[in-house]
């Protein structure tokens, strides 16, 4: 695709980067980006008011999906500044400039965070580390920190600017080597540190419930759906950023652009905010829990009763790590 072109002065106008594509199918990515990035949007705020509302800031592992939906809300709100940049011939370069900034904060903010948990998990599960504020401490400064880094570097190219449909680090020759430098790099190596670190969970969850045949079969299935859905968290990163992933290699190395993969990098990127807080924000005890008063207000009479005294909460430690294999939960944090 084409490279918008440079202009000097700090108040001047900067012309939005020109694509191939026709309008039609411009409008079309546009509205699948707004789309998506409206359903992140819904999902991260339902899961934090759900949250505060359920009191669960006291329990560490609510404390870490807080964060991840914090990251996830900003990556929605940068992606709706794009109303004020898209079908204008000439954007504001100051505005542009700082949608790309939260862009690339947000989004790797996610990712870290995403990194954050599966550490959490790695500590408590497959290590017994009792993970203490400290940990915490530690956890916000990767978890902020690290992408508050890589998103500042750019900044020193004056490399944020027109990048598409919406505005993040620019495509021409002086700028576009912070995407795979400061973005798709780092998200990468952090995907394959997740996948690993789930895998050794897994394994020790199985290796566990293995060698405890005093466990029952509801136990086992519980087990099983853990299983299930330590897998799945990984995969969630990869398989929204492989189109992309594609669509910036396609785009670097032809003048042309594709429609196809405008529209799965539109579609696919914008709803990361969605799906981590359903896979993140919608476990188990918070399940129940809004379900309990749901059915107490009698907003909801087929929803179930509260928990009975043989479903444990393991979250009822303000403290307590993400799985307990003690009491017979095996459910994830």
């Amino acid at each position: 695709s084409s490279s918008p072109t440079p202009v000097s002065g700090t108040n001047s106008s900067q012309p939005r980067e020109i694509l191939t594509l026709t309008d039609d199918e411009e409008r079309t990515v546009f509205a699948v980006w707004m789309t998506g990035s409206i359903l992140s949007l819904i999902g991260s705020i339902f899961i934090i008011a759900t949250i505060l509302y359920l009191k669960r800031l006291s329990i560490r592992a609510s404390r870490l999906v807080f964060m991840l939906n914090i990251a996830a809300t900003l990556e929605s709100i940068s992606a709706l500044l794009a109303w004020n940049t898209f079908e204008k011939e000439l954007v504001n370069p100051n505005l542009c400039v700082f949608q790309g900034f939260l862009t690339q904060f947000s989004q790797m903010a996610l990712f870290s965070w995403t990194t954050v948990i599966s550490v959490d998990l790695f500590l408590y599960v497959v290590k017994n580390v009792s993970v203490t504020r400290t940990h915490e401490y530690f956890f916000h400064i990767y978890g902020w920190g690290i992408p508050l880094l890589f998103t500042i570097l750019p900044l020193f190219t004056d490399a944020y600017g027109p990048a598409g449909v919406w505005c993040w680090i620019r495509a021409d020759d002086d700028a576009e080597y912070w995407r795979w430098l400061a973005f798709y790099i780092p998200l990468y190596v952090q995907v394959i540190a997740v996948i690993v670190l789930y895998s050794m969970v897994v394994h020790a969850v199985r290796s566990r419930l293995d060698a405890d045949t005093s466990r029952s079969s509801q136990d086992k299935k519980r087990a099983s759906r853990l299983m299930l859905r330590l897998r799945a968290y990984p995969l969630i990163v990869l398989a929204l950023y492989v189109f992309p992933t594609i669509n910036r290699i396609y785009d670097a190395a032809s003048s042309d652009d594709s429609m196809f993969l405008w529209f799965m990098h539109a579609l696919t990127s914008s709803l990361l905010g969605f799906c981590s807080a359903i896979a993140y924000g919608f476990d188990t005890p918070i399940r129940s829990q809004l379900s309990a008063k749901l059915y107490g207000f009698g907003i909801c009479t087929g929803c179930t009763s509260p928990l009975g005294d043989d479903e444990v909460d393991y979250y009822s430690d303000s403290d307590s790590g993400a799985a307990n294999f003690d009491d017979g939960n095996v459910e994830l944090a």
